[in-house]
C-alpha cells in the first residue's frame, strides 16, 4: 500500500527507469525506447553538454565567474544526461536520484563515456550525506516531479549544502498555460473533483497496468516562496530564464551565494 504521495512519486519514477528511462527524462518520442538509435542518443547527450555551456556563459556573463566547481550535485541526475558533462568541468561529481534503475543506467553511460569523477547515490543515502560541502548545485526538469512540501524540504537541503561563494541553477516549474485565465494562478479544485481524478486513474491503471506509461507528476512551485528561501540564505541576486515544456511554464534560476563578512 501506498502511504504518502512522496512514497508513490518515488515508485512512479522508479517505474519510469525501468520501462523507458531516457523518455522519463525527456519527453520526446525520439527517445522512447524502441526509437532510441544512435543518432537519437548522441542527440540526447548533445542537449545536456548545450545546458551546461549554457549556464558556463551564464555564470560568466552575469556573475562574472568561472563554473569549474571543486564539488558538484546534479539533483535528479536521471541517466547522466547533465551528469556527464558537469563531471568534465568538476573535479568530482555527485549524481543524485530517487529511482535505482535510472542511477545504473548513469553508471553505465559514465563508463561508456570513461567518466570516473562522479559518485552516484539513491536520495535516501543522500539526505545521510546531507552534510556534504559543494560548490555549485544543479537541477533541471526534476522537482516539478516532486510534492512541492517534499521539495522545499530537499531545496532547503541542497543550499544548506552550497559553501559560501559557491553557484546554484535550479528549475521549478511555476505555472501552466491553462491557467492563463486566471493570471497563471490554479484555480482551488473541489474535494469532489479531487476524489473523481484520483478514482478514474486507479481505474485506469487496473485496467491498463502494462500497457500506458508510469504517471508523471508536474508540480507548481509557489515562486515567493523559492525567492524568500534564497534571499534567506544570503542570496542577494539570481538570473532567470523562463521555459515552457509543453504548456507547462518553468523558470531557471542561476545564483550565488554570497559569503558572510567573516567568510569574505
Amino acid at each position: 500500500m501506498k502511504s504518502t504521495l512522496s512514497e508513490s512519486s518515488d515508485e512512479e519514477w522508479e517505474k519510469w527507469g525501468k520501462k523507458d528511462p531516457y523518455f522519463g527524462v525527456l519527453t520526446n518520442e525520439s527517445f522512447r525506447k524502441e526509437n532510441l538509435d544512435a543518432a537519437a542518443l548522441s542527440e540526447f547527450f548533445r542537449q545536456g553538454e548545450s545546458d551546461i555551456n549554457e549556464l558556463i556563459d551564464i555564470f560568466k556573463s552575469r556573475f562574472g565567474v568561472d563554473l569549474s566547481p571543486k564539488r558538484s550535485i546534479d539533483f535528479g541526475c536521471g541517466v547522466g544526461r547533465v551528469l556527464i558533462p558537469l563531471a568534465r568541468i568538476s573535479e568530482e561529481t555527485i549524481g543524485v536520484d530517487v529511482s535505482v534503475s535510472m542511477l545504473n543506467e548513469a553508471h553505465r553511460n559514465c563508463q561508456k563515456k570513461n567518466i570516473s569523477n562522479v559518485r552516484l547515490l539513491k536520495l535516501s543515502d543522500y539526505r545521510e550525506n546531507s552534510s556534504l560541502s559543494v560548490d555549485f548545485i544543479h537541477s533541471m526538469i526534476v522537482f516539478q516531479h516532486i510534492p512541492t512540501t517534499r521539495g522545499i524540504v530537499l531545496f532547503n537541503t541542497l543550499l544548506t549544502n552550497l559553501r559560501p561563494g559557491g553557484l546554484g541553477a535550479i528549475h521549478f516549474l511555476y505555472s501552466k498555460s491553462e491557467y492563463s485565465n486566471n493570471n497563471g494562478i490554479q484555480k482551488e479544485v473541489s474535494i469532489f473533483r479531487k476524489t473523481k481524478r484520483k478514482v478514474k486513474r486507479i481505474l485506469r491503471l487496473i485496467k491498463f497496468r502494462s500497457e500506458i506509461d508510469p504517471f508523471m507528476e508536474m508540480n507548481c512551485y509557489n515562486l515567493n516562496q523559492i525567492i524568500h528561501i534564497l534571499q534567506n540564505d544570503n542570496i542577494k541576486e539570481f538570473y532567470t530564464k523562463l521555459t515552457d515544456h509543453g504548456g507547462c511554464w518553468g523558470v531557471l534560476l542561476a545564483f550565488q551565494k554570497e559569503a558572510s563578512p567573516n567568510q569574505a
